[in-house]
């Protein structure tokens, strides 16, 4: 037989529940409220670049395709030297930057392709709460073949 629920009982359990059901919906809301950075980048003419340059600039943009604004601190390259991956020395100038939400892609222009070797593992960016966004390696891959087409064209050396 089924004991009678006193309203003590009913209004605990109601509480429960509902109390389980808040923390879970914060917690998806916390999962689903993050920045999510996208990294684009390409070999070739910066309009920014010094018509010197011509087809030698390494083009990145950043953006910021999630629900809330970040701050970049920093952002580099690590090779892959045979004994372990390192990190390359890039200045960081400009650096922090804010990223919101559906904004202008923060740029940056490198004028030198001497970044892009064959060593290159990966190129990344820091935001403010630790996390590193790379560029995906199928992009890097990509950037690596067109620095070296762009490079024996013009005669530069890899």
């Amino acid at each position: 037989m089924i004991s009678q629920l006193t309203l003590e009982q009913v209004v605990a359990l109601l509480g429960a529940v509902t109390g389980v059901a808040a923390l879970t919906w914060n917690i998806v809301r916390y999962l689903l409220e993050r920045p999510k950075i996208r990294i684009d980048a390409v070999v070739g003419r910066d309009q920014f670049a010094p018509k010197s340059q011509g087809y030698r600039s390494l083009v990145i943009r950043v953006f910021n395709t999630g629900r809330r604004p970040t701050v970049l601190i920093k952002w580099g390259a690590r090779a892959n030297y045979g004994q372990g991956v390192h990190d390359l020395d890039i200045p960081n100038n400009g650096f922090p930057v804010s990223l919101p939400v559906g904004g202008e892609p923060f740029r940056i222009s490198e004028f030198d392709l001497s970044i892009l070797k064959r060593e290159l593992a990966e190129i990344y960016f820091l935001d403010i709460d630790g996390k590193e966004w790379k560029l995906p390696r199928m992009q890097l891959s990509h950037l690596i073949s067109r620095a070296d087409e762009v490079r024996d064209r013009l005669g530069d050396e890899k």
